[in-house]
C-alpha cells in the first residue's frame, strides 16, 4: 500500500466550490444546522453519501438519562472480527512516521512546556486498544489521525480526516485499534459509512471540526470504548492518549483549564502530527453522575495552541468541542445509535 506524505489542518477562509451545494442543502428547510442559532431543537449531520440528516437536540434532562457509558471489552477478537479485518493493509512504521502533520509544527505548537509525554508500548490494555489510528485517502493524499470508539461499532475523529475543505470526501478509510508502529493486534477494519458535522461546511463554527466511522462489525466488544461525559468537565483531569509520527502512540495528562458552551481547554501535551482526533477524558469513579466507573470522555483533541490574540485560551490551551454541548452531545449519540 503507497502512502502519500502530505498533510494540512483545516484552513478557515471561503469553502471550496465543491461544498456550496452542500451548504445550501444544509440551509435548507429553515432549520438550523448548530445550536447557535436561538434554541432550535434540530442539529444536523451529512454523510458521505450526500445525505443531509436532521438530529433532535436532548433536553438537559435527557442528557443526564442518556450518558454513554465505558465498556471495558473482552480482549479478544470474535471469528466475525476476524473476517472482516484487513490485516493485509498494515502500513509500515517508516510509511507511518512519513507523513506529514496535519497541523503545526511537530513538537512545538502543542508542547506546553516541559513535554510530558509518554510513548505506549502495551497497546492490547484498555483504553489503549479502545483508542485507534485512522488512516484514509482524501483526494491524492494519504492521511491519518487519532481516534476512539465510543461504542461497539462507533469511532470519533477528527473532521479532516473524513472531508477535506478543498471539497473531497475520504475514502479507503480503515480504523486500527491498538496499532503500534507496524502491528496492528486487532486487526484494520473499513467504514460502513462516515459522517461529519455541518461545521466543516461553514466559517461560521469551527469548534464542531469531528466525524463519525461506523464499522460492519462490532469489534468494540473486544477492544472495548470510552464513555462520553455530557456535563460540564470543569476541573476535571484531562488525559489524552493520541498516535503520533515520532513517538507511536503517547499518552499525557493535565487538567481542564476552561469551559465554556462550545470548547474545553486543557493543559495537555499533544503532537501536532496525528493526534488531532484523540480522546481527552477522565477516569470517573462508580457512582459520579453521568459517566462513570472508567474512562469519560468529555472532548477529542482538535486543536493546538494557535494565534488568537494575547490572553485568548485558544493561544494558549489545547482545546476541543465541548461533548456537554447539547447539539454536539446529541450528534454524537445519534451516530452512536444509527445501524
Amino acid at each position: 500500500m503507497r502512502w502519500i506524505a502530505d498533510g494540512a489542518m483545516r484552513l478557515r477562509g471561503k469553502p471550496a466550490m465543491g461544498t456550496v451545494a452542500m451548504i445550501m442543502a444544509l440551509s435548507a428547510g429553515g432549520g438550523s444546522a448548530s445550536a447557535q442559532s436561538g434554541g432550535s431543537q434540530f442539529g444536523r449531520v451529512v454523510f458521505n453519501d450526500g445525505r443531509v440528516e436532521e438530529v433532535r437536540v436532548l433536553s438537559a434532562a435527557e442528557l443526564r438519562r442518556s450518558a454513554i457509558q465505558p465498556f471495558r471489552g473482552t480482549g479478544s477478537l470474535s471469528a466475525a472480527d476476524r473476517a472482516e479485518s484487513l490485516r493485509g493493509l498494515i502500513p509500515t512504521a517508516a510509511e507511518l512516521e512519513g507523513l506529514a502533520p496535519l497541523s503545526g509544527v511537530p513538537g512545538i505548537e502543542a508542547v506546553i512546556g516541559t513535554d510530558t509525554r509518554v510513548t505506549i508500548r502495551a497497546t492490547n490494555l484498555y483504553p489503549v486498544r479502545a483508542t485507534a489510528l485512522v488512516t484514509a485517502v482524501i483526494g491524492r493524499r494519504r492521511v491519518a489521525c487519532t481516534g476512539f470508539f465510543y461504542g461497539p461499532d462507533v469511532v470519533l475523529t477528527h473532521g479532516d480526516c473524513l472531508y477535506a475543505f478543498f471539497g473531497k470526501w475520504a475514502t479507503n478509510v480503515q480504523v486500527w485499534p491498538g496499532y503500534y508502529a507496524g502491528v496492528a493486534p486487532y486487526g484494520s477494519y473499513p467504514a460502513k459509512w462516515i459522517s461529519v458535522s455541518p461545521a466543516l461546511f461553514s466559517n461560521n463554527n469551527h469548534f464542531r471540526v469531528y466525524g463519525a466511522v461506523k464499522l460492519n462489525t462490532k469489534v468494540g466488544n473486544a477492544v472495548g470504548w470510552y464513555g462520553v461525559l455530557a456535563t460540564d468537565p470543569s476541573l476535571e483531569v484531562a488525559n489524552v492518549i493520541t498516535y503520533d509520527a515520532d513517538k507511536k502512540p503517547h499518552f499525557a495528562s493535565g487538567v481542564v483549564q476552561l469551559t465554556d458552551a462550545e470548547t474545553v481547554y486543557y493543559r495537555t501535551d499533544t503532537s501536532p502530527s496525528l493526534s488531532p482526533g484523540g480522546p481527552a477524558w477522565a477516569d470517573r469513579p462508580a457512582g459520579s453522575p453521568g459517566c462513570a466507573n472508567g474512562p469519560c470522555a468529555f472532548t477529542l483533541h482538535m486543536f493546538p495552541p494557535h494565534n488568537w490574540g494575547p490572553n485568548n485560551p485558544h493561544s494558549i490551551f489545547n482545546h476541543g468541542a465541548n461533548f456537554a454541548n447539547p447539539t454536539v452531545y446529541s450528534e454524537l449519540l445519534y451516530w452512536y445509535n444509527k445501524p
